[in-house]
């Protein structure tokens, strides 16, 4: 693979990755992007869906609230439960008409699970054009957090 890393890719083996994680994860490969890490997905997900007037609405303490924060987009951070997971009732109260509700599961530093009921509330509470970001980069160190790809198959705005 040496000779072959260079940075574009050209015989397209990048794309037969993003192929066979779509097919690993039963998602359309248009939703597969591949990224050396969650820093510069998260970047763009704050520039598509941020604003001054909507927020980045995360846990404190949680990872995630640079990008937004740099590029002058309103962050809202909601402390954990005492249970340490991300309190999602509280996330859409503090701001109902948030542009993004960002989920790292497991909580990055606290290494907590959020429950799925929870992602699902943020779902189903959320206004309809703001999406829920779930952060899974620390998801298969967990015996107990649950991915979302499926969420994802079903076209929900996550």
């Amino acid at each position: 693979m040496a000779p072959l890393g260079g940075r574009y890719s050209p015989t397209g083996e990048n794309n037969d990755f993003v192929e066979m994680i779509a097919q690993t994860e039963n998602v359309k490969v248009s939703y597969v992007t591949a990224y050396p890490g969650s820093s510069t997905p998260l970047s763009n997900s704050s520039c598509a869906f941020t604003s001054p007037t909507r927020s980045w609405t995360m846990a404190n303490p949680g990872y995630g609230g640079g990008a937004p924060a740099f590029i002058g987009s309103k962050v809202v951070r909601v402390p954990l439960r005492p249970d340490m997971s991300h309190d999602v009732e509280a996330m859409v109260k503090a701001d109902p008409n948030a542009g993004v509700y960002y989920v790292c599961n497991p909580n990055n530093p606290t290494g907590t699970v959020t429950s799925r009921k929870d992602i699902e509330y943020l779902l189903a509470n959320k206004q309809k054009d703001a999406v829920v970001v779930v952060d899974e980069a620390y998801v298969h160190f967990s015996d107990t957090a649950q991915m979302c790809t499926d969420l994802v198959a079903q076209d929900k705005t996550l």
